[in-house]
């Protein structure tokens, strides 16, 4: 583990020290949630268009075996 000096805004800091309302064990538990669920956020997007393009692939790796299959259909593979 590694420590860290932060400075940060007052209003971040009454949050820290609130940790205990949140749920939180402690300061460092609270901002490890908080950077984890900032990652998450960030990932989605790039989850989400990854997957459009792996459709895309599927559909035309779909269009071209059906295409295939037309103009093979009669002949013996």
């Amino acid at each position: 583990m590694q420590k860290l000096a932060l400075e940060i805004d007052k209003t971040h800091s009454r949050i820290l020290k609130g940790y205990k309302k949140y749920g939180f064990k402690n300061q460092k538990e609270m901002l490890d949630k908080a950077i984890e669920s900032y990652e998450v956020e960030k990932l989605i997007p790039e989850l989400e268009k990854s997957a459009d393009i792996y459709l895309e692939l599927l559909s035309i790796d779909d269009d071209i075996m059906q295409l295939k299959s037309m103009h093979t259909s009669g002949f013996p593979e």
